[in-house]
């Protein structure tokens, strides 16, 4: 959201499209589309085709998430590449993937004036760099062994190492903004990664769980999808290779970790981990002191983050099914998403999810809700909700 507007990517159809809609009313103030481009013909010699195969996957071609700056919008569909629009809708770069990938979901970040983007897939797994302005590639890095995930990097700056941090198949490593360096990796976490890291003080957290029918570790075989080089290569200003790692043992909780003090210290430790209460999908938020989850079946957990206390563990909401949405907050409440659309608003200190407000949407939902002012935007399989808060 910037400059009144909303910003958001769907399909219709077999075209990827940009929407801005207008704040106060919802309407649709413009839309731009790209078409998808094909896959290459399979070998029987029938012509090259792309499609949703499943209108319920949490993976779906719109899936990303736009970025702003509030002077351009970067969309990303993992079936096409790259776009970046001014604030009406003008097209003002674009950067082909040279391979498609329908399922890509990792959002892509701004660091200043860097766009962040996270390719994690069955081979040839990346992090790069491109400037905002002109799409120019500053930076890749490849990210050896990594698997395919889900997972959109968060944006870390401490003093002497401003970097971003990714939530991958079995690691959660770090990248230097400047350069892509690697600075850091930890081992031990899920087989595949679906949400993002965060962070409070000195301390990054991460969560993961091996659960899941919808994760699937090896390729799909149905998935017509070849995992190739992906982006068309260019030269880059700088980047190196990620350090190269045997792949550890997978694990599943909800992690607190100890990146080293500084960039000419790499060390990282484990803090504290949680097997309980693990997320399936959702991201961890921490929110005036302390550390929010959500797991399948609406059990929601609060830890102290510094030391991992549970404040209270695995309470169930009132929303008994699963939450792909991430939880978010403001006004000391905190946000909670249920994949059938019902919204349930807890107190953000009490000693139990207090439950305040109840919204039944009636409609699917595994978008993350989004905050601005006194509104919560939350997207259905249908529709762009607005939820007014209460004075």
């Amino acid at each position: 959201m910037t400059g009144g507007g909303i910003f958001l990517t769907a399909v219709r159809e077999t075209r990827l499209e940009t929407l801005r809609l207008d704040l106060d009313s919802g309407a649709i103030l413009w839309r731009k589309e790209v078409l998808p481009i094909l896959l290459p013909p399979p070998a029987d010699g029938t012509p090259g085709s792309w499609r949703v195969r499943n209108t319920d996957d949490p993976g779906r071609p719109a899936t990303p998430t736009p970025a702003t700056d509030g002077r351009r919008i970067y969309v990303y569909f993992g079936a096409f590449g790259l776009l970046a629009y001014d604030l009406d809708g003008n097209e003002l770069w674009r950067q082909v993937l040279e391979v498609p990938d329908p399922e890509a979901a990792a959002s892509p970040i701004l660091v200043g004036d860097r766009l962040i983007v996270v390719c994690d897939r069955e081979s040839d797994s990346f992090i790069e760099a491109r400037d905002t302005g002109t799409g120019r590639l500053l930076w890749r890095t490849p990210r050896t062994g990594f698997r395919r995930s889900r997972s959109t990097p968060f944006h870390r700056p401490r003093p002497g190492r401003n970097e971003v941090v990714v939530n991958g198949s079995f690691w959660l490593s770090a990248y230097h903004v400047d350069d892509g360096t690697e600075s850091w990796r930890f081992p031990g976490l899920a087989r595949v990664a679906t949400s993002s890291p965060t962070a409070s003080g000195d301390l990054v957290f991460a969560a993961g769980s091996n659960a899941g029918d919808d994760f699937n570790t090896e390729p799909d075989p149905e998935a017509a999808v070849p995992f190739g080089s992906g982006w068309s290569l260019e030269p880059s200003e700088s980047g190196t290779a990620s350090t190269t790692a045997s792949t550890p043992k997978p694990g599943e909780g909800v992690f607190a970790v100890v990146p080293g003090a500084n960039a000419k210290d790499p060390g990282v430790r484990l803090a504290w981990k949680s097997t309980r209460g693990v997320p399936y999908a959702a991201s961890p938020l921490v929110y005036r002191g302390r550390l929010y989850t959500v797991k399948s079946g609406g059990f929601v957990s609060a830890y102290d983050p510094e030391s991992g206390r549970q404040i209270y563990q695995n309470e169930r909401l009132s929303a008994a099914n699963d939450h792909y949405a991430s939880p978010v907050a403001a006004g000391g409440r905190v946000f909670f998403t249920s994949q059938h659309g019902t919204v349930s608003v807890v107190g953000a200190t009490s000693d139990s999810p207090e439950l305040l407000q109840r919204f039944e949407l009636g409609e699917p939902v595994l978008a993350t809700p989004a905050l601005s002012g006194r509104r919560l935007l939350v997207r259905t399989s249908r529709a762009l909700h607005a939820l007014s808060a209460r004075p």
